[in-house]
């Protein structure tokens, strides 16, 4: 069983053309779980019309990293993905991540390649030299049609163990927007796991899904503003060195 948790805010037509994918091409044993941000365009509306689904809904925005552990949390499954609400997927999309991270108990995250509507990359992981694989390379490139080791895999489809939450625990709610799924996979390769990039997986991925807002002053901060502060918390807590991730803070 593999439970899959979308996070909306206020992306009602991005996440009922998720929904839709999913109930058509996914094959093997899921549940989907939405957790709604505050939503005030249809969202929570349409969503309790859905009897396949299992909502939570937040009054206010909680956040990328917390409204994960929401979801998490109520889910059952033995794997899950974390999913933007701005996604499509393919035709058995789900199998191969799943039975790349079944097949290897060493590995914590495994992440599909993700394509824009125009046929290029948007998605092949962060390398181990801190930048972006194939970004907006044609999606049929040799060199990401390869199963690869990465830093990290991007957190609009972000597929974690169950079984690990124990040891890894759950995101890092200082993270309001960017730099959790980074977090994350630091902390797994810290910890001696491994994180995959998975191109037999393809998904779709539009960019403007997930928008962050902040609840608390009612006003909107800027994209710059919520990575900035991500960074920062994100700098103070790991470092780098091209060969090893090192942990600053406990």
């Amino acid at each position: 069983m593999v439970d899959l948790v979308i996070i909306n805010y206020n992306t009602l037509d991005y996440l009922n053309k998720l929904i839709e994918s999913i109930r058509k091409n996914t094959r093997i044993s899921y549940n989907i779980i939405v957790v709604d941000n505050g939503s005030n365009d249809g969202s929570k509306e349409y969503l309790y019309k859905q009897e396949d689904i299992k909502v939570v809904t937040n009054e206010k925005n909680m956040g990328y990293a917390a409204a994960c552990n929401q979801g998490i949390r109520v889910g059952i499954g033995d794997y899950i993905v974390l999913m933007n609400s701005d996604l499509e997927v393919t035709a058995e999309w789900l199998s191969p991540l799943v039975n790349c991270i079944k097949n290897n108990s060493d590995i914590a995250v495994v992440g599909p390649k993700l394509v824009n509507d125009r046929g290029l990359i948007v998605g092949a992981g962060t390398g181990f030299d801190f930048q972006l694989r194939g970004w907006l390379s044609p999606e049929d490139a040799p060199e990401f049609n390869k199963i690869a080791d990465v830093l990290s895999v991007c957190g609009a489809c972000y597929l974690i163990r169950r079984d690990l939450l124990e040891k890894l625990g759950y995101f890092d709610e200082r993270y309001f927007f960017y730099f959790e799924e980074l977090d994350y996979s630091f902390n797994a390769i810290y910890n001696g796991y491994r994180v995959v990039y998975c191109p037999e997986s393809k998904v779709y991925h539009f960019i403007t899904g997930y928008q962050p807002h902040s609840s608390n002053s009612g006003t909107r901060k800027s994209k710059e503003e919520y990575y900035d502060e991500s960074r920062e918390k994100f700098d103070a807590k790991w470092v780098y060195t091209g060969d090893s991730v090192l942990k600053k803070e406990d």
